[in-house]
């Protein structure tokens, strides 16, 4: 159904190349969030670390390395500002978001699964432990696989 009379028709080819523009650099992303993860992890860590010392360690490790000069330690907000040992969380929300959303299959508007989402996550809130809700919902433990296949572009959609 068309609601602008005016703009130019929507084909397939172009939703083609907006699917395969929405998946560009995803490595690049992906892999920085990792390192940002993974650093923090470091800094809260047992062993005790220079935290600029330990950045340029980490970041060297990586396929674009470490850029002399750069400060990013100094403007990573999250590392002091409350959130210390918590970064991994915007990765590890993806891979449950995801897994949850597979449990949908290929109909998005499934009422039984939509009914089981809203009685055993929404509606209970924060009264049990997540990450009990989270395999009571899937009838099993968590899985990454939903995640890769998203990055990979190997999902459907």
């Amino acid at each position: 159904r068309r609601y602008c009379s005016g703009c130019p028709e929507v084909d397939e080819a172009l939703v083609k190349r907006l699917r395969a523009a929405h998946s560009f650099g995803r490595g690049i992303q992906y892999g920085r969030q990792h390192l940002y993860a993974s650093y923090d992890m470091a800094l809260f860590g047992e062993r005790e670390v220079d935290p600029m010392q330990e950045w340029i360690r980490m970041e060297s490790e990586t396929p674009v390395g470490h850029v002399p000069g750069t400060q990013f330690p100094g403007t990573f907000e999250h590392i002091v500002g409350g959130y210390g040992a918590g970064y991994y969380g915007y990765m590890w929300s993806e891979v449950l978001a995801l897994d949850m959303l597979s449990a949908y299959g290929k109909n998005l508007m499934n009422p039984a699964v939509g009914k089981r989402f809203r009685e055993l996550i929404l509606a209970r809130g924060g009264q049990r432990p997540a990450g009990e809700m989270v395999r009571e919902f899937l009838g099993r433990d968590p899985s990454p696989k939903a995640f890769f296949e998203e990055i990979t572009g190997q999902r459907g959609g």
